[in-house]
């Protein structure tokens, strides 16, 4: 059971997105907005601060190889702040569920990891409708529980503290704006944190997240 290393894969990922990171920040703010502006003039007004609520679902795993993830229900609330039209900083709070099933004893069981989830990124809107989002996000853990079936239904019940910790990762969201003010996204997302060989469990996680939000206040500049 690896609970210490990171894949090739996902060690490539973030190299990948630091690097991004750093080529955008050292490119300074005006080729920022000449790259990814398109429309009207630069100085046109836009909405210097908004906010977004809504529900999601995500379809998430652990990386211990004997889970298989589930679908689950969220929500989520973000905050933009616009240095430009098509540049935006953005963070946050989710409530993030990560939910999969097992077979322990040849009985099926599912875990159901519950995080405060606080994303912290960049967004960059490369029309007026299409949006794309790169940042990190600190998980922290609300609550850890285990699911069984002792008699058809399922029954849960809390899991001792000290086997599942918070965590730190990586999204990438692309989105679509219709009707005005809805946001429809699809996201990759992993966390990863280290712990001890002796402990069973894995606070790791990746997969999928889908989500619609609406946007509950807009500033102009």
């Amino acid at each position: 059971m690896k609970k210490n290393t990171v894949s090739r894969s996902d060690l490539s990922f973030l190299v990948g997105f630091f690097l991004l990171g750093f080529t955008l920040w050292g490119q300074g703010g005006d080729l920022l907005i000449q790259q990814y502006r398109r429309g009207p003039a630069l100085d046109a007004p836009f909405n210097k601060w908004t906010v977004f609520v809504g529900p999601t679902v995500q379809y998430m795993n652990t990386d211990l190889g004997t889970t298989s993830p589930t679908f689950t229900l969220g929500a989520i609330s973000t905050v933009e702040y616009a240095l430009s039209k098509s540049f935006r900083l953005k963070t946050g709070v989710g409530y993030l569920p990560v939910q999969y099933k097992f077979t322990l004893n040849d009985s099926l069981q599912k875990d159901r990891i519950s995080y405060f989830s606080i994303p912290l990124g960049i967004a960059l809107y490369p029309t007026d409708r299409t949006k794309i989002e790169i940042g990190g996000n600190y998980e922290l853990i609300s609550t850890a529980k285990q699911l069984t079936q002792p008699a058809g239904k399922w029954v849960n019940e809390d899991y001792e503290k000290g086997l599942f910790f918070n965590t730190f990762g990586i999204h990438v969201k692309v989105g679509y704006t219709f009707g005005q003010k809805f946001h429809l996204y699809a996201a990759y997302r992993f966390a990863k944190r280290n712990t001890p060989l002796s402990i069973p469990k894995s606070s790791n996680h990746k997969g999928y997240q889908l989500g619609v939000v609406y946007r509950i206040f807009s500033s102009r500049n």
